[in-house]
Parts: C-alpha cells; sequence; structure tokens
C-alpha cells in the first residue's frame, strides 16, 4: 500500500511549478536507483547455484501414501534394454535409537531400510551390487550396527559400502582403525572392477581421511586437518565446518592411478564418496574440493561423482555437471519420515536415476559420453565381445591388512570382487539416446524466475514513468 501511495501521489496545486518540478526530478531518480537495483537482484537470482532459494515446498503430509514404489521398469519392453550396470543406492541411513531432531527420524531408519531391503530383492534380476553411501548409523557403530547387519544380510545382492562421518561418532580413538573392517570394507578407500568384460571402474572414496572426528588427537593427520579447517574458516569458506574432512596426499595419488588405468583401459570410472564437491560453495562440500574436481575432470574416462552427507536433495537443483562429469547428491533416509532409495542404471550412453527420494518418485536421465583425445586407443566406447557368465563373489576380509597398508602408501588397492553375470539378453548394449535431465530442469527453472523478475521489473518502470508524467504536468 505504501508503495502504490508513493507512486500515485502528486504535490498539490499550491505547490509551486519550481517545487513540483524538483519533486518529480527527485523521485525519478529514486525510481532509477530502485530500478537499478531491482535488476541487479534479477542477475543475481540468474547467477545463483540451482538449489540456493529450494526448499521443501510440501508439507508432511503431502508424503502419506507415497512410501509405496512405482511400478517397476519393464525392461524387456524399454527401448533400452536391460542396463549394462544396475546399482541399488542407499545413503544416510543414520539408524539410533533416538528421539527425531532436526527432521532426522533415527527410529524410523530400521523399517525403511527393511523395506528398501525387499523392493532391491524384489524383481530385481538385473541388479548387480548395492552401494551405502555413507552414515550408516547415527554414531556409535559397535551398538547399532548389530542390529541392522541381520537387514542387511537379507540381500541377495553384494553391498559395498562408503565410509561417512556419523560412522566415526561417538567410537572410541582406538576403534577408528577398524571402523570399516566393521562395514566388511577391504580398506578405507579401495576400488573393484564391475560390468560386462569389467567394463566399469567403481572408485570408493574417503571422504574422512583428514577430518577431526576421524583421526587421533595428536596425530600428524589431526593437525594437518586442524591446519586445513583454519585456513578456510580465515578465507570465510562456508564448507569451513567441523563435520566435513578432506581426502588425504596419499589417497589423491592413488585416485589418481586407478583414473589412468581405467583410461587406458578403456573403462568409465564412476566414483562414490559421502561428502559432495559440487555445486560450490555448499556448507557441506568436502574441505578440498576445488583441488579435487579438476583433477577428476581431467581424466576423460570420469563419468559421474555420486555423494551423500548433504541429505536434501533433488536432481533438479542438487545436481551439477562440470565439464563432461556429473556430480549427483543423494538424499538422505534419515532426514524424512518416508523412505529414499533409488537405482542407478548404467547404459552406454545414459545414466538413469530413479526411485524414491523423501516419499517422491525420481526418473531422470543423464547423457555419458567418451571424451578421449582424437585417436587414443579409448576414443570410442568399447565394443562388447560374447558375453561369459562369471560368479559373483564378495570382498575377501583375509586381506583387509594388506589392503589398508598398500591404501596407505597410495598403491592401487583393488577389490577383488567381479559382479554377477546376466544372460546374453541381458548383455546388449542399450540403444537410444538419453536426455540431460539436471541441465534441463536446473536452466529451465533459472530462466522461468529471471523472465518472471524481468516482467515485473517492466511493469513497475511503466507504471514509474507514467506517474512522473502526470507530477511534471
Amino acid at each position: 500500500k505504501v508503495t502504490v501511495s508513493v507512486l500515485y501521489w502528486r504535490p498539490p496545486k499550491h505547490f509551486s511549478r519550481r517545487s513540483r518540478r524538483s519533486m518529480a526530478l527527485h523521485r525519478r531518480g529514486c525510481s532509477s536507483a530502485a530500478f537499478m537495483a531491482a535488476a541487479m537482484l534479477t542477475a543475481l537470482v540468474a547467477l545463483l547455484p540451482d538449489g540456493a532459494c529450494a526448499k521443501e515446498v510440501l508439507p508432511p503430509i503431502a508424503y502419506v501414501n507415497r512410501t509405496i514404489y512405482p511400478a517397476l521398469t519393464d525392461y524387456r519392453s524399454s527401448p533400452r534394454g536391460y542396463p549394462l550396470l544396475a546399482i541399488g543406492l542407499l545413503s544416510d541411513v543414520q539408524y539410533a535409537e533416538r528421539e527425531e531432531v532436526g527432521r532426522r527420524h533415527f527410529k524410523l531408519s530400521f523399517g525403511k531400510l527393511q523395506h528398501a531391503v525387499r523392493e532391491f530383492n524384489a524383481n530385481r534380476s538385473h541388479l548387480d551390487m548395492v552401494i551405502h553411501l555413507g552414515d550408516l548409523v547415527d554414531s556409535d557403530m559397535s551398538t547399532y550396527l548389530p542390529k541392522l547387519q541381520p537387514v542387511l544380510d537379507e540381500l541377495k545382492y553384494p553391498l559395498y559400502n562408503v565410509l561417512g562421518n556419523h560412522d566415526f561418532l561417538g567410537s572410541p580413538e582406538s576403534a577408528f582403525d577398524t571402523i570399516y573392517k566393521q562395514l566388511k570394507m577391504p580398506a578405507r578407500y579401495y576400488s573393484l572392477n564391475a560390468g560386462p568384460d569389467k567394463r566399469f571402474r567403481l572408485i570408493m572414496l574417503d571422504g574422512n581421511d583428514l577430518a577431526l572426528y576421524s583421526t587421533k588427537a595428536g596425530s600428524v593427520q589431526r593437525k594437518e586437518a586442524e591446519e586445513i579447517l583454519a585456513t578456510l574458516k580465515r578465507r570465510r569458506a562456508r564448507n569451513a565446518k567441523p563435520f566435513n574432512g578432506a581426502v588425504g596426499a596419499a589417497q589423491l595419488e592413488w585416485m589418481k592411478g586407478q583414473l589412468q588405468e581405467a583410461c587406458d583401459a578403456g573403462q568409465q570410472a564412476f566414483l562414490f564418496i559421502h561428502h559432495p564437491m559440487r555445486p560450490k560453495d555448499e556448507p557441506t562440500n568436502l574441505w578440498n574440493d576445488i583441488a579435487i574436481v579438476p583433477i577428476i575432470t581431467s581424466y576423460h574416462c570420469a563419468a559421474a561423482v555420486i555423494n551423500g552427507h548433504a541429505h536434501k536433495f533433488l536432481y533438479d537443483y542438487h545436481y551439477t555437471k562440470h565439464r563432461h562429469v556429473h556430480f549427483v547428491t543423494f538424499g538422505g533416509m534419515v532426514q524424512s519420515p518416508f523412505t529414499t532409495f533409488g537405482f542407478a542404471d548404467v547404459y552406454s550412453d545414459c545414466l538413469h536415476v530413479h526411485g524414491l527420494i523423501f516419499g517422491r518418485e525420481i526418473d531422470l536421465h543423464y547423457n555419458l559420453s567418451y571424451h578421449a583425445p582424437p585417436g587414443s586407443p579409448s576414443a570410442r566406447p568399447p565394443t562388447l565381445p560374447a558375453p561369459r557368465p562369471t560368479v559373483a563373489s564378495a570382498p575377501t576380509d583375509g586381506g583387509d591388512v594388506a589392503a589398508t597398508v598398500a591404501a596407505a602408501k597410495g598403491v592401487v588397492s583393488e577389490g577383488t570382487s567381479s559382479v554377477e553375470a546376466r544372460t546374453a539378453a541381458l548383455r546388449e548394449p542399450a540403444t537410444g539416446s538419453g536426455g540431460d535431465g539436471g541441465d534441463v530442469l536446473a536452466g529451465s527453472r533459472r530462466v522461468a524466475m529471471s523472465l518472471s523478475l524481468l516482467t515485473v521489473l517492466l511493469v513497475a518502470a511503466t507504471v514509474v514513468r507514467v506517474c512522473n508524467r502526470r507530477a511534471m504536468k
């Protein structure tokens, strides 16, 4: 009301013509300044990251009766056929016998995990493995993991874990070196070959390598973590949080070796880590995200980085693509009273991500492309020879010590598993082209917001100009 009254206010007739004119000029100057400020605000909104203004818009009541998984994809009638690699995704289960805190439903995670396991096992003959992206418990691994283990043992497919920050909380420092063994991991970070003829390299990273919660007091790693955090705080970085961590130098060299081996072998590399790396300036990002992202994107065989930790999700705003690598943040199961789990189906040219996030269905596609230099051996996707069935095997526990030592020295420590093979019909390369759903959704949303603001600005500018002309008469 105040704005409208100011726009349509006219000086009284007893004011002199000079006074009326000076007041009109003053108001014109104020309206020009307001217009410039609004234009700058519009440009700022257009340049903001996709998730900067995103919030959960639906109330909890809107999620009722939405936890029933939609009809499973009929791959026999799908134009793409069966995927070359099918991965079940879980993240941030964070089970604990605690009451709800900050919309984190710790107790409900047990039932939601049971539901996800049933869905993974139901009619999923093409599923190769399940990957949990960290934070299996909220704290005290030795207390709550034995309660979850019977549920996880019901899985019909191999389970691979990634370490999260909550996996270390509540445990004594003497147990830090054995957390990965409790999760049946071959090492704190490791890799494995998967898919037909080992077409894919899956690299599991440890974002807790340098952190305040996963290193022993007085150790070299703790001092380095404290220095990194202090530096980020001086720079006022948004990810300067004590619940984040960094990838150490030895692990970084190991990752480079893994990516180089994958590129030389003509494989596509998928990286899994708990902490996100992009979008930039996210509070939950890895401490050294700025240093690691250019390294990953410098390898043409790197296809995607999938992570958890942020709990917030949707691919249309918490997803980004840097060069040819997709960075996808998966939602946390603990963050909603309704379940969260999904699937990542890898085709020759597409990454298909679908499932439920906070009880809502998602079904998105991201283009996969090789970016090898012309003339290199891996410039084209490898052709698939006739398939030969193999037997699935989980990572062996006998090489835990050797794998840990090798990983600490930066030596390649590769998982010994080869995933469960499918029949010849399941091995045929998929056909068809996929769209890059994340880019389209995020771009269209920002364009629509910018156009709406510009329209409002133009209308306001027209009204102000008309009022100024009336005041001049």
